[in-house]
C-alpha cells in the first residue's frame, strides 16, 4: 500500500501493524530533525540517543494527527519530533554545578565590568576580571548561551502553540490570526536588534552554524558570540513578553 492508502486504513480502524508500517516510513523525519538539531549543537555524542526519543516523537504525531486538517503530516511530525527531542536535552541538564557557580560568577564579574568600562568586557578581559584560565569562561558562557537558547525556544514554542494550535477546536483562520500576529511581534523584535545580534541570530538559525564557527567568520572569540547571543535573546524575550508590534 502507499502511504496514503496506509493513512486511509489507519483512520478508520487504528490497527497497530498499520501504524508502525507508517512510522517505519517516516524514520527519515527522525533522522533529519536530529541532525539539524545535532549540528547545530555539536551534541554528534548523543545523536542515537536523540533517535531513540525522536521516534517516541513520531509515534506520538502518527497518534494524534488529524488526517482532516489541511497541514503536511512532515511538518507536524517534524514540530513534535523537535519538541520531544529539546525537551529530553532540557531534562539531561548537562551543565555541572561547577559550571553553573562559574556562569554566576562570570555574570557578576561581566556587570561589574561593564558600570566601571561602559562596554561589555571580551572572553580575555573576563578572564582577567575572574582570575580564571580562559578555556574556563568559554566553557561557562558557551553554556549558558546554550542553556539561554533552549529557554527561549521552549518559550516561542509555547507562544506559537504549533503543536497544539493545529489540533485545536479553534476555526482556521482564528489559529492562522494568532500565529501571524506572534510572528509579526517576533520579526520587528528581530529588526530591533542592531546588526550584529540579527547577523550572529541569522548564522546560528538560519544557517545553522556552531558557535565557535560563527565566532569565526565574524572574527571575535566564541565567548564573544556567546554574550552576543544571550543579550540578544534577552532582548527578544522582553519584547515578546511585551508584545511589542508596529
Amino acid at each position: 500500500m502507499t502511504v496514503e492508502q496506509l493513512w486511509a486504513v489507519y483512520s478508520e480502524n487504528k490497527d497497530i501493524e498499520i501504524r508502525n508500517e507508517i512510522i517505519t516510513h517516516y524514520l527519515g523525519v527522525v533522522e533529519k530533525v536530529v541532525y539539524s538539531i545535532v549540528k547545530v549543537t555539536g551534541m554528534y555524542n548523543m545523536t542515537e540517543d536523540f533517535n531513540s526519543i525522536g521516534v517516541l516523537g513520531l509515534i506520538d504525531a502518527v497518534d494524534k494527527f488529524d488526517l482532516k486538517k489541511n497541514v503536511s503530516f512532515e511538518t507536524y511530525a517534524s514540530i513534535r519530533i523537535k519538541g520531544t527531542v529539546k525537551d529530553y536535552m532540557r531534562k539531561q541538564d548537562p551543565l555541572s554545578r561547577g559550571v553553573r557557580e562559574t556562569q554566576k560568577r562570570i555574570e557578576l564579574a561581566r556587570e561589574q565590568f561593564y558600570e566601571r568600562n561602559h562596554y561589555d568586557p571580551g572572553e580575555e578581559e573576563l578572564a582577567a576580571e575572574t582570575g580564571l584560565p580562559g578555556c574556563k569562561v568559554r566553557e561557562a558562557l558557551v553554556g549558558a548561551a546554550c542553556a539561554e537558547t533552549l529557554s527561549f525556544e521552549q518559550e516561542i514554542g509555547e507562544n506559537l502553540k504549533l503543536s497544539e494550535t493545529i489540533q485545536s477546536d479553534l476555526p482556521e483562520p482564528d489559529v492562522q490570526i494568532v500565529e501571524k500576529e506572534t510572528r509579526e511581534i517576533l520579526k520587528n523584535a528581530i529588526d530591533a536588534l542592531d546588526d550584529r545580534e540579527q547577523k550572529v541570530l541569522a548564522l546560528y538559525y538560519k544557517e545553522e552554524l556552531k558557535l565557535k564557527d560563527i565566532a569565526y567568520i565574524l572574527d571575535i572569540s566564541e565567548g564573544r558570540v556567546c554574550q552576543i547571543m544571550k543579550k540578544a535573546l534577552n532582548k527578544l524575550r522582553s519584547f515578546m513578553e511585551k508584545g511589542v508590534r508596529v
